[in-house]
């Protein structure tokens, strides 16, 4: 039985706690891992003497578009050549800046929600100045009208 590569099964759980464009970006680092563990297990399969018309057929492909796709992987003739450090170093690279992008777009998505919510406390707040502002009105126009009443009743006493 093969043991799921940690990277994919990280990727996999990030996934599924995510937001909609969240799992859109964490889908991104998915389809990298897997592809990292497809080209470790097709390195895997021509060291134990499959061809490259046998891994074409195994990913629904021909021959010729499965080397072009992983011949870097497997750089040497025994099949399990490491990556060159250039390539390790481009590789960590757009690993690191997929991540940073990631991190960005739910910092950014974050935000819109923050302010949303804060636009929408401002609506609340503003409904609830104008309701303040019109009893305010109507305790005053009563309170002017019940001390008119007051001093038109004091002066129909003194007259």
């Amino acid at each position: 039985m093969r043991v799921i590569p940690e990277p994919v099964a990280e990727s996999w759980k990030r996934l599924a706690g995510e937001s909609a464009l969240g799992a859109v970006t964490a889908s991104r680092a998915l389809h990298r891992a897997v592809a990292r563990w497809q080209a470790d297990l097709v390195r895997e399969a021509l060291t134990e003497g499959a061809t490259w018309e046998h891994i074409g057929e195994a990913l629904g492909t021909t021959r010729q578009a499965a080397w072009a796709r992983f011949r870097t992987a497997v750089a040497s003739e025994q099949g399990g050549a490491d990556m060159e450090p250039q390539e390790r170093v481009r590789q960590r690279i757009t690993e690191l800046w997929d991540a940073g992008q990631a991190r960005l777009r739910d910092m950014d998505a974050h935000w819109q929600e923050e302010q949303e919510r804060l636009r929408e406390d401002v609506r609340e707040g503003q409904h609830q100045l104008r309701e303040a502002k019109r009893r305010h009105d109507r305790e005053r126009h009563s309170a002017r009208q019940e001390l008119r009443r007051s001093v038109a009743a004091l002066r129909a006493t003194a007259s």
